[in-house]
């Protein structure tokens, strides 16, 4: 599994414990607060 499949995999699980039906909804919802999709977020932020 890849790094990218594995942080989308725990996005997801992440969405899902929060109470998103789908990674497509919680996308959209995290992009309207941040201005920024969760990857992007990710990439900006890892190793911090």
């Amino acid at each position: 599994m890849s790094a990218t499949t594995h942080l989308d995999s725990a996005t997801q699980v992440g969405a899902i414990d929060v109470g998103y039906a789908s990674l497509s909804a919680f996308a959209h919802a995290f992009h309207q607060l941040t201005g920024k999709t969760p990857a992007r977020f990710r990439s900006r932020h890892a190793g911090g």
